[in-house]
């Protein structure tokens, strides 16, 4: 791509100073205080009346009706459009229970501005129950109503096993259980929608249905002892013995096989049961290795895999078969004792239905009560993946050939550095070709007090536009496999494992020898550099013949450990840890995220960013889908970080993970309340263009209406204290 710099032109920063000033006196919605600490102004737009605005995504990106092209299909490893053939991707968020109780008109409102916002994809949370109140079925119907209308599609799960832990592991394999979970399904599903004249089943814009969120038979709550398993635990030992006779011809030839030492307690083989371990005896531990008989775990993890394979592939046919539902199924998402050993047999499991996915959190370290709120007490570090990027919630297994969804996550409160989330997910996500994000969760307004787990914040919800037309336009490019692990059943379920947790040898893999532009072939991985996450997809294939692992062949050049710089295959992509920095830099899309006034001016070949913030984003995205040097109309986003008015902290120190020492860390004093502070904006933005002085470039309030125009144009376009969204365009 040509750079134009040569043509950047200057405008009088005084006079257009003096501009924004009388701009900021019209606009009257958050003049900063002059007696405000720090530079913060205060956030607290009024509600959207969704009268014609400059910024505006809901007919840019979403259908005029969710559903229109079709169902959402499941397509090698990608999300399609069945109508059009069209790929599908999912800038999305999740609802949960207490968010439903709302008036109609209510529910109206917030899925006129999610889709305003560029959200395409709300994932419903359902209290399960023996049958649903008709007053709850109506609001999933109503919602479903609004939703599809706004173009915006359903993702529904019906049980979350963290809500009552006393039925976790159980639908896997009891009968009671099983019935009651088609029964609700059915009660939910089969109704007809009174305001869509279909039922949930037959609506082709619920995109997908969850059978169970956060649960699996290798998660540490596997215990044969825990309370509420240890009563249904005959039926599952009882279905291991049977299928051990089915392997061996009897149990005591199993034994024979085994060998007499370390089993777990339980046995009654005179009845049919065999006793089980605890999920964490399967994993690759040293003191798990030490405390089982190896082949009879070998035989248990089999046998584990298969009961929860089965139990999705019938649940998937059963929905089809009887309730008419031709959509998409996710199994579960949730994590194992030991991602490297038992991670992949999840993850096969989880094959029998049509995507694979998980549920992953981000944020420092935090003690102290309750665990699921922000309060005061609590003692906490803050976090940036942009320093310390090895953070599961940017680093994704995908199973080859199947799309996969981060079907819940986010940045957690408390940590002043949420901004970056919206830009290193959208950057990062469409990189690895991942096909749905749905973060946790859903506000019904701008928040008025902390919350573990935000969205409705201007950090979070506020960088929504840019992301989102970033990462469902694929204007960053997805990338050639980083890594591809080929992994056998018959290792896998002899619990040898992946590499997949372990830092790269590039010894091993002699990656020096191979020709640019190959790929290099390998019978094993022995290792894997957790940074290739930031190169481009990584993959596992997990099957009888899964063929060879292969790497990209520049991925020693692409990963720089000693400048702490890693680069993606694509080129557009740039991850500086050291200085915790991320650019993107590619036609249509580019900006800058982290601590950036450290790093100075950032150069990129259509724009340079000098943020004079201590740390923020900016993101430059074109709308009309041409690259950004020849586009007429392009959003200018900005954000620094956002708090609570009240919030206070104290300094202090703590052991924040054990064995690890006391460390430098913050204390809550307060958590304040309404309205949200924004930290100031200080910097300039220059399109390197020849016509960049003669834009048009009109600063928008919170709900993306126009303020006013900005004198000058974008050569440099220098930034309002507290404007969130500028346009800029050619012509008058």
């Amino acid at each position: 791509m040509r750079r134009n710099g040569n043509f950047t032109l200057l405008v009088s920063g005084l006079a257009l100073g003096l501009t924004l000033i009388m701009g900021l006196a019209e606009w009257g919605y958050a003049a900063a205080a002059a007696d405000k600490a720090d530079d913060w102004f205060e956030f607290k737009p009024p509600r959207d009346s969704f009268t014609p605005a400059a910024l505006d995504l809901r007919a840019l990106l979403n259908e005029p009706q969710a559903g229109s092209r079709g169902r959402v299909i499941a397509k090698g490893g990608d999300l399609v459009f069945e109508k059009t053939g069209e790929k599908a991707r999912f800038w999305g968020v999740v609802a949960d229970s207490w968010f439903w109780p709302r008036p109609k008109p209510e529910i109206d409102y917030i899925s006129r501005r999610l889709a305003k916002a560029g959200v395409n994809l709300v994932r419903l949370h359902i209290p399960r129950g023996d049958s649903p109140p008709d007053r709850f079925l109506d609001v999933v119907h109503y919602m479903t109503h609004a939703l599809k209308e706004q173009g915006v599609y359903v993702y529904l799960n019906w049980y979350c096993t963290a809500n009552n832990g006393e039925l976790t592991n159980l639908f896997y394999f009891d009968p009671d259980e099983q019935q009651r979970h088609k029964a609700w399904a059915r009660s939910v599903l089969a109704p007809k929608n009174p305001y869509t004249g279909m039922s949930l089943a037959q609506d082709p814009a619920v995109a997908a249905v969850e059978l169970l969120d956060e649960d699996s038979l290798f998660f540490w709550t596997f215990s044969p002892d825990r309370d509420g398993l240890r009563q249904k635990m005959p039926i599952l030992q009882k279905r291991f013995g049977e299928w051990l006779k089915k392997k061996y011809g009897s149990l005591e030839k199993a034994v024979e096989h085994w060998g007499p030492d370390k089993y777990p307690k339980g046995d009654d083989f005179g009845a049919g049961r065999v006793a089980m371990y605890g999920a964490g005896f399967l994993g690759s531990y040293d003191w798990a290795v030490n405390q089982r008989n190896q082949e009879r775990a070998r035989d248990q993890a089999r046998f584990m895999t298969e009961v929860m394979r089965e139990w999705y592939g019938s649940m998937k046919t059963w929905l089809r078969d009887e309730l008419g539902y031709r959509g998409l199924v996710v199994g579960s998402n949730w994590k194992t004792a030991d991602e490297r050993v038992l991670g992949p047999l999840d993850q096969y499991a989880n094959q029998a239905a049509d995507i694979t996915a998980r549920n992953t959190y981000f944020g420092g370290p935090c003690i102290g009560e309750p665990g699921w709120a922000v309060a005061a007490g609590q003692i906490f570090q803050d976090l940036s993946a942009l320093r310390e990027p090895e953070q599961a919630v940017l680093m994704h297994i995908q199973c080859s050939g199947y799309p996969y969804i981060m079907t819940e996550g986010g940045w957690a409160m408390p940590n002043r550095f949420r901004t970056e989330e919206p830009f290193l997910v959208a950057a990062y996500y469409s990189l690895q070709g991942i096909d749905g994000y749905c973060p946790f969760r859903l506000q019904y307004d701008w928040l008025a007090g902390p919350d573990k787990w935000p969205i409705m914040t201007p950090a979070t919800m506020g960088q929504y536009p840019a992301a989102a037309v970033i990462y469902r336009r694929g204007y960053v490019k997805e990338g050639p496999v980083a890594i591809n692990e080929a992994l056998s059943l018959k290792d896998a379920y002899a619990l040898k494992g992946g590499a997949l947790s372990k830092p790269l040898g590039l010894d091993a893999i002699q990656a020096a020898r191979v020709p640019s532009g190959q790929r290099a072939e390998v019978d094993a991985l022995p290792s894997v550099d957790p940074l290739a996450f930031f190169v481009g997809p990584v993959m596992q294939t997990i099957a009888e013949n899964p063929g060879k692992s292969f790497f990209h062949p520049d991925l020693p050049k692409l990963i720089d450990r000693k400048e702490k710089i890693v680069r993606s295959a694509t080129g557009e992509l740039a991850l500086d840890y050291g200085k915790g920095v991320a650019t993107i830099n590619a036609p249509c899309a580019q900006g800058a995220a982290g601590f950036l006034q450290a790093a100075g001016r950032m150069t990129l070949t259509d724009v340079a960013i000098d943020l004079k913030n201590e740390y923020g984003t900016v993101l430059v995205v074109s709308l009309d889908g041409k690259p950004l040097k020849e586009s007429a109309k392009i959003l200018v986003q900005v954000m620094t970080e956002d708090t609570f008015s009240g919030w206070k902290t104290e300094p202090t120190q703590a052991e924040l993970e054990q064995g690890k020492g006391r460390v430098a860390c913050q204390r809550i004093i307060s958590t304040g309340g309404a309205p949200m502070l924004v930290r100031s904006f200080k910097g300039t933005v220059t399109l390197k263009r020849p016509d960049a002085g003669a834009l048009k470039v009109t600063a928008l309030d919170p709900n993306g209406y126009a303020i006013r125009d900005v004198p000058g144009g974008a050569a440099p376009l220098t930034l309002l204290p507290d404007c969130i969204y500028y346009i800029v365009a050619k012509g008058n």
